[in-house]
């Protein structure tokens, strides 16, 4: 017999507020579980500390190219992968 919770799958992300009344969702970040603030992929990039940074970015397995990112809208639990270029040979 399966327990409950085995029942119904895992506790979904739920949004939470922070100190300051703004909202707080959880990503996945490049492996790494991530608080942010914003709702659009460029809006986090900058709030992660990329700002004019030149990356790759994919979200929830799907390339998103740079000229998308102010409209693109991240959902709490998302899956980004960020990828920067590497100099040198």
């Amino acid at each position: 017999m399966t327990s409950f919770s085995e029942q119904i799958g895992p506790e979904p992300f739920l949004p939470h507020t922070a100190l300051d009344g703004r909202d707080i969702m959880q990503i996945t970040v490049n492996d790494e579980l991530k608080e942010v603030h914003a709702r659009t992929l460029g809006a986090i990039l900058d709030e992660l500390g990329y700002g004019k940074t030149r990356v790759a970015t994919a979200l929830n397995g799907f390339f998103v190219p740079a000229t998308q990112r102010s409209l693109k809208t991240v959902d709490e639990g998302a899956v980004l992968e960020i990828l920067a270029p590497m100099q040198g040979g």
